[in-house]
């Protein structure tokens, strides 16, 4: 018919995708946990594809290979699934996911750590002291501090365990982890100078 453009199916499904994303970008937190509750089956997935990229993130901090950071992001996933499974509560009306998403993930990749002791020592080597592997002393002084930080970290408690991470590891400030936690940043401050403390009274024994 004369005066009719010719439309693109294609482009269609296009701005459809386009308009669904930005409506879903509205849609809170809170309300998605609702729905999920409702057996809204895209309710998680939502909420999956709105936190993957800062998960993936973070587990990047972690872990150097690629596959190994999926890995860890999928069992993420899988334990924020289960939370919200048995906590209605998770998320209430105008606060976000991110203190829960952040918290897991941080406890997920400190588990991967402990129980992949082999594999994670060649993966932590970027967090800490950087030696040539053909100078020997200071290549074994390096991977020595790297030892007896992991196993100095395992002796702290969960929670000071994950700040330990986000403050010295994935250089979170402290206004940072209190938002992440729903903390106040004196108590984050309080647990990150008594976390320090233990380690160095740990390495000084």
């Amino acid at each position: 018919m004369a005066g009719l453009s010719r439309v693109d199916p294609s482009r269609g499904a296009e701005d459809r995708a386009i308009r669904e994303s930005a409506a879903e970008e509205r849609v809170s937190d809170a309300e998605l946990v609702r729905r999920f509750h409702g057996d809204d089956r895209d309710a998680f997935r939502l909420i999956s594809v709105r936190y993957k990229a800062r998960v993936l993130t973070y587990v990047r901090r972690y872990f150097k290979a690629e596959d190994r950071a999926e890995d860890v992001v999928q069992e993420t996933f899988f334990r924020i699934f289960r939370k919200m499974k048995r906590d209605r509560n998770v998320c209430p009306e105008g606060e976000t996911l991110e203190p829960l998403v952040i918290s897991i993930t941080a406890r997920t990749a400190i588990d991967d750590l402990r129980m992949n002791t082999r594999r994670a020592r060649h993966e932590v080597l970027a967090l800490f002291p950087v030696a040539d592997p053909s100078d020997e002393e200071a290549y074994t002084i390096a991977r020595e501090i790297e030892i007896d930080f992991r196993a100095a970290l395992a002796t702290l408690p969960p929670t000071l365990q994950r700040d330990v991470w986000l403050y010295f590891v994935a250089g979170y400030t402290g206004s940072d982890i209190a938002r992440m936690t729903r903390s106040t940043v004196g108590a984050t401050k309080m647990r990150i100078s008594r976390a320090r403390q233990l380690l160095i009274e740990h390495f000084e024994q």
